[in-house]
């Protein structure tokens, strides 16, 4: 299972950490694809922006801490995690505390 950790801290900052593997399908696992390609969009956002951001990703993980101003790009990812998650549940879990 890909299991998405997103958490506010009280100074402001975002801790993302991304993990596992869905084990949707062997090979070209199109759910692990699609949370990798959203996870992605998301730091190349960041790093393109003015907000401050320190990642690191490997085959299968990622972990980011995002600092204020992010908004917009947050909530792309969350949004984006959330409808992978809907379609399979049984394959992504997503728990944050940001409200959209």
């Amino acid at each position: 299972m890909v299991s998405i950790n997103i958490e506010e801290k009280k100074d402001g900052s975002v801790h993302i950490n991304c993990g596992g593997h869905a084990h949707f399908c062997d090979g070209n696992d199109i759910v692990c694809a699609g949370v990798s390609a959203i996870v992605q969009a998301f730091v190349g956002a960041v790093v393109n922006s003015d907000v401050d951001i320190d990642y690191s990703m490997d085959c299968g993980y990622c972990k980011a801490v995002v600092g204020k101003g992010a908004r917009r790009e947050l909530r792309m990812l969350i949004i984006g995690i959330m409808q992978i998650e809907k379609a399979y549940p049984e394959n992504v879990r997503l728990t944050s505390n940001i409200e959209l």
